[in-house]
């Protein structure tokens, strides 16, 4: 039986050939259009499985402290430096590793090509431990969902799965920082410019999305009357600085706008669900 470090050397060399083969060919791959699809396609089911396994490995890895010697403080702080990753991908890792280990039938169907990793990421996000017996009840019920519907679906299904998991435990958990709060942080660079980054919630994220697009369209029909050439990205930073413009000039005290987003809701909605409209 080959070791666990034979079976690791053995795929870098296999990856290594990977990409001297591609780096060779570079970009002029004379092979059919299907053929270069299906390459592609079984190279991000191989990144999936490959992720499980990592997640396999790297959870032995935790539970058994082999990280611990050296005076190191903490498994992802060793992880992020003989693997120089950065100490956040280190924490995500290990995060996925630990939800994995109670989520085998997830992360087999993610080995199997029936999922990929983002489902099982997914997955993870709604396997709290207020709804953690629920979902061992319905992990092979959703695996099987999942496999049959595109990606933003699988995000909806979960949400509802969520919905109705809280209200058959009656069980409200604490608000979920990551998705109540809306942060952003602005920095100006020594040159002058503006750094932008940022999380927001659902609702924020809504309403500011909506008025970028919108704004972002009236640019857009604008350069093209114009002549003018600009990015996507250009036009929504340019319809950025026309939301502060216009909400520098409205004079205190103003009416209100219209409603920014819309909510589509049905019978039982504070039990069951609330759900923008998009």
């Amino acid at each position: 039986m080959r070791s666990l470090f034979d079976l690791v050397s053995g795929l870098r060399e296999s990856v290594a050939a990977l990409n001297a083969a591609v780096a060779e060919t570079g970009f002029d791959l004379t092979v059919p259009d299907s053929e270069l699809h299906d390459a592609t396609i079984a190279l991000q089911q191989a990144q999936s499985a490959l992720a499980i396994a990592n997640a396999r490995v790297l959870a032995r890895w935790d539970t058994q402290h082999v990280w611990a010697p050296g005076g190191h403080r903490s498994p992802a702080s060793r992880l992020a430096l003989d693997a120089k990753l950065s100490k956040r991908s280190a924490q995500r890792e290990l995060h996925r590793a630990r939800a994995l280990a109670s989520m085998p039938a997830t992360a087999t169907a993610v080995a199997d090509g029936h999922l990929s990793i983002d489902h099982a990421d997914l997955f993870t996000r709604a396997n709290q431990p207020h709804r953690r017996q629920l979902f061992a009840q319905h992990e092979a019920t959703l695996i099987d969902q999942c496999s049959r519907l595109r990606f933003a679906d699988c995000q909806r299904l979960i949400d509802y799965w969520c919905q109705r998991a809280d209200t058959e435990t009656d069980d409200t958990p604490e608000p979920d920082p990551t998705t109540s709060r809306s942060t952003l942080f602005a920095s100006p660079t020594l040159d002058g410019r503006l750094e932008i980054t940022g999380s927001l919630n659902p609702v924020h994220g809504e309403i500011v999305l909506n008025e970028l697009d919108r704004l972002e369209r009236q640019i857009a029909l604008h350069d093209r009357q114009q002549g003018i050439e600009r990015t996507p990205a250009e036009r929504r930073a340019l319809a950025l600085v026309e939301m502060a413009r216009r909400s520098a000039s409205t004079p205190a005290g103003a009416q209100a706008p219209k409603p920014l987003f819309t909510l589509h809701a049905g019978e039982g909605t504070l039990k069951h669900l609330c759900e923008l409209a998009n």
